[in-house]
């Protein structure tokens, strides 16, 4: 679904991204939408399933704003101006809205690295190093 939303985005987006724990998410400069997708791609069982990982995409100028926000307890969030265009996607997978939803996040959570449930993946710490290392540094 993450993917689907970021190909309707332009085509320059910045990446959000963090631990469940961080009050303030990483933010990327903008980016071409096909090299986060690129980036991404051998990282979808972290994104999907890390419980200790938070993510998403979004575009804004002064007059136009969009994210797609993924939180830690697995569900998406959606801001912006455009919420007809979401509502489009979320049906196509069969999602509707339901009034009064209550959220897993709102009850305790307890959290275990993804890591104890399948070794072959890649540990959270040193994926948001990755992150940083391929969508912040200077370089």
């Amino acid at each position: 679904m993450f993917q689907v939303f970021l190909l309707q985005f332009p085509d320059e987006v910045y990446f959000i991204y963090g631990h469940k724990d961080d009050e303030t998410p990483n933010c990327s400069p903008y980016k071409d939408k096909f090299e986060i997708l690129n980036t991404l791609f051998p990282y979808e069982i972290e994104l999907t399933q890390d419980g200790l990982l938070k993510f998403g995409i979004a575009f804004q100028t002064d007059d136009y704003f969009e994210e797609f926000f993924v939180v830690p307890a697995k569900y998406v969030q959606y801001w912006g101006v455009n919420p007809e265009s979401f509502k489009k996607i979320m049906q196509a997978f069969s999602l509707d809205q339901i009034d009064d939803l209550n959220f897993i996040d709102e009850y305790p959570l307890v959290t275990e690295p993804l890591q104890r449930h399948n070794a072959n993946t890649t540990p959270t710490d040193n994926l948001l190093k990755y992150f940083d290392n391929t969508f912040c540094s200077k370089t």
